[in-house]
């Protein structure tokens, strides 16, 4: 079982994805922007815009 999360530990660093939809993150276009223009690594390109959430991060919102 370690070995095992081990190996999903490693393929979780070497295959980044966006901790709000989960998208892979592989070119750098995918990745979202801080305020000041720099790439976020955390959030892809829809979900982060200059430093702004594009969507509400609770569902209920959007009903």
């Amino acid at each position: 079982m370690a070995q095992e999360n081990q190996k999903q530990k490693g393929k979780e660093s070497a295959d980044p994805h966006c901790f709000a939809c989960d998208i892979p993150l592989g070119k750098h276009s995918d990745y979202g922007t801080n305020v000041d223009g720099s790439v976020n690594e955390k959030y892809c390109c829809n979900c982060l815009k200059k430093g702004v959430f594009t969507q509400p991060k609770d569902r209920k919102f959007i009903i």
